[in-house]
């Protein structure tokens, strides 16, 4: 695999001298001070999807064109896509900055959720006491899990017009154009929160003053459930696994 991938950059983007980092989907390219994310897409329909994504929006990283002229690049049928990620030091937007899509989209989170649920009381006790760790803290953030949902039990057929968010609210997937989706606008402000939090910058803005701003423009029970939805404890369990 990293022989074809080294013959990809070379051959196509004409790179050369470079070092590769793996990621959980795709493929960090470090060349000199430049960095590429390279992408192994499913299909062309797939790619499709977030390129029209990323015409919605004025701060992604822009895709780079194969040297036929091509952005993606198909070998032996796999859909390859090179993104080049301009180092950036902060989110270039606002939280209340909304990328407005012209159609209405109905929120999908409870179904997910209970979908996670379902999938973690089912799968847990097939690993439990092979990680301490997670022995030790599941219980609780499955209840935080649990919270949610009973949060959204009057949500259950809500719609609202979609806005561009984000799947990963880290500074350094936001701007990726593969990070890129449809959602309600109560996600990313919710995330952001949870940014300032584990960045342990939260004491560097005004949070008073933000949730206030929210109030007039969110859906406030939809934010709070998405601040208990321990995405994030779910992301450590897969890793760990």
């Amino acid at each position: 695999m990293i022989f074809i991938i080294y013959d990809l950059l070379g051959k196509y983007y004409g790179l050369f001298d470079f070092s590769l980092e793996n990621r959980k989907d795709y493929i960090v390219v470090h060349k000199n001070d430049m960095t590429f994310f390279l992408y192994n897409v499913v299909s062309k329909e797939v790619f499709d999807k977030y390129y029209s994504l990323s015409f919605l929006v004025d701060y992604v990283d822009p895709f780079v064109f194969n040297c036929m002229g091509e952005i993606v690049t198909v070998v032996d049928n796999n859909y390859y896509v090179l993104v080049f990620h301009l180092s950036k030091r902060d989110f270039p937007i606002s939280v209340f900055s909304f990328y407005k899509v012209e159609k209405t989209i109905r929120l999908r989170w409870l179904d997910l959720w209970i979908q996670k649920s379902d999938y973690m009381n089912s799968f847990y006790p097939s690993i439990k006491g092979i990680y301490s760790l997670i022995d030790e803290s599941i219980h609780y953030y499955m209840g935080l899990l649990e919270y949610s949902i009973f949060i959204l039990k009057d949500y259950r057929d809500f719609s609202s017009v979609g806005y561009v968010q984000h799947e990963n609210f880290v500074l350094e997937e936001y701007c990726n154009p593969f990070n890129l989706l449809i959602d309600v606008r109560e996600r990313d402000f919710s995330e952001y929160l949870k940014y300032l939090f584990f960045s342990n910058t939260y004491q560097k803005v005004d949070i008073v003053s933000l949730i206030q701003q929210a109030r007039w423009v969110l859906q406030f029970d939809l934010v709070i459930a998405r601040l208990l939805f321990p995405n994030y404890y779910f992301c450590i369990v897969d890793d760990i696994i």
